[in-house]
């Protein structure tokens, strides 16, 4: 199962929830569930490869990691599953408003990172990634594989067309556990 510091991948949306909760409940800016929400539906029209993804990949979620810690700078993730196989994320610092309510701008480029899955089990919560075919890449690689027409050839030169059985219900569990702040 993969893991990224030491959390096992299908316990890292529940982690991220909680810190998230931490980080609401213990802010002296007074940030709630529905100030987050608004963040993140500001952020969006601001992020152009955000809502590319979204568009183009309907499994997607947005994101601000940490929200809610000291600060006006935070993490803001976009996270799309497709291809049966691919989850596609997309990260770039952002500066909130000081009551955290909306994303003012964005600092530098994104950075996304695409994880290929090689397996999935049967009850769609732990999966294998095959980091030998996983990439980072900048801006330019995600604007040639956007004129391209998402062509996956451009992320992943092994492309196959293949699916992975299962990987949906992974899809789903994963955003079920992000449903609760939209």
């Amino acid at each position: 199962m993969p893991t990224l510091t030491g959390i096992p991948q299908n316990n890292l949306a529940l982690v991220t929830m909680f810190f998230l909760c931490l980080g609401c409940s213990g802010s002296h800016y007074g940030w709630d569930t529905n100030d987050y929400r608004s963040a993140v539906r500001s952020g969006r029209s601001l992020i152009a490869p955000a809502i590319e993804m979204e568009k183009q990949f309907p499994d997607t979620e947005h994101m601000l990691i940490m929200y809610g810690a000291t600060g006006s700078k935070h993490e803001w993730q976009t996270v799309s599953f497709f291809g049966g196989r691919y989850v596609l994320t997309m990260s770039v610092d952002v500066f909130l408003n000081s009551n955290g309510t909306s994303v003012l701008r964005v600092d530098d480029n994104p950075r996304f990172s695409l994880s290929v899955y090689r397996s999935i089990e049967a009850n769609g919560d732990s999966a294998a990634v095959d980091k030998s075919r996983g990439t980072e890449f900048t801006i330019d690689k995600w604007l040639a594989f956007k004129e391209s027409g998402f062509d996956l050839k451009i992320l992943d030169p092994a492309y196959d067309g293949s699916v992975l059985p299962y990987f949906k219900e992974y899809a789903n569990t994963w955003q079920e556990n992000r449903r609760v702040w939209r």
